[in-house]
């Protein structure tokens, strides 16, 4: 199994496991939710009866929990490993010759212009959300179960590398720093979904500084709010949408490693949307939260 296999399965397993979680309701109150929820959810989950084994396991393995401000540690490793790959891809160094040795050789390339933009982008959303981490969220005594902490560790891990290893044919055919970088003209996909990705994370940064700047579990009543309960997860996903385009080896539609992506963080989201519909719903009523969408206006 070589490197771009390995990630793709590795997205939909993740993918895949995460649904199963949230189908299953002992699950899902145990593990998907945190914070103010985690305390709505533990108190709907506690009957005034005797716990059975099953139970207890679930409780001793749902308590192992970090702080919610670790979620900072998600956008700065992602920063931290573009500057890695940036001095790999650089100097064609021998982290990056072994990663691409274990790739497959008969597979369509991207370019090396698409290769610097999707890392140029990458690294500025990763940029972004550390700076947001780090000014606009409040102390918190929240906190999340360790696996979603370990899960987003490994998500972001795996993003570094799958950002440009479809690449790797064309970034091993030159020993040019920047390639063909500077003498190549964009393509048509970068002038439809660059404007797409710059659009989707100004909305984001928006939606995190209106939430940053309310009181502590208040509803939101911001315009991107009126009709979605989670815009702010919509953006994130049209951010990973225009990514999978961007990254298009030639001949190819998508990026299918960063289709696989988009998958994982279409369902890591949809279920937190869905989690935070039916805790806004709890605590605030169901007028008007049950007629807003969660993500997707028209699809959930």
């Amino acid at each position: 199994m070589d490197t771009i296999t390995a990630l793709r399965i590795g997205y939909v397993l993740s993918a895949f496991a995460i649904l199963v979680i949230y189908a299953i309701p002992a699950l899902r109150d145990r593990f998907l939710v945190y914070g103010a929820r985690d305390a709505l959810a533990g108190n709907n989950r506690h009957p005034h009866r005797e716990q059975n084994v099953l139970e207890k396991t679930l409780d001793y393995f749902a308590s192992m929990k970090v702080p919610h401000s670790w979620f900072k540690h998600f956008y700065m490793l992602s920063v931290a490993l573009s500057m890695v790959w940036l001095q790999q891809l650089y100097t064609r160094g021998p982290i990056l010759q072994k990663v691409v040795s274990g790739t497959s050789t008969h597979r369509s390339s991207m370019s090396f212009n698409q290769l610097v933009l999707c890392w140029t982008l990458l690294t500025i959303q990763g940029s972004r959300r550390l700076y947001e981490s780090m000014t606009l969220e409040k102390p918190t005594v929240s906190q999340m179960w360790v696996g979603h902490y370990l899960l987003g560790l490994l998500h972001y891990m795996a993003m570094g590398l799958a950002i440009w290893i479809e690449g790797g044919p064309a970034l091993m055919s030159t020993d040019e720093p920047l390639g063909d970088a500077m003498v190549s003209a964009p393509c048509v996909t970068t002038f439809i979904f660059l404007p797409v990705f710059l659009l989707a994370s100004g909305l984001q940064h928006d939606a995190h500084f209106y939430l940053s700047s309310l009181r502590k579990y208040t509803l939101p009543t911001h315009p991107a709010f009126q009709s979605i309960v989670s815009p702010h997860y919509t953006a994130e996903c049209a951010i990973y949408f225009s990514f999978m385009f961007l990254a298009a080896p030639g001949g190819q539609v998508v990026n299918k490693t960063l289709l696989a992506a988009f998958v994982f963080v279409l369902i890591e989201l949809g279920v937190s949307a869905a989690v935070t519909k039916r805790w806004y719903m709890q605590k605030f009523g169901a007028y008007p939260i049950e007629y807003k969408w969660k993500m997707i206006p028209g699809i959930w």
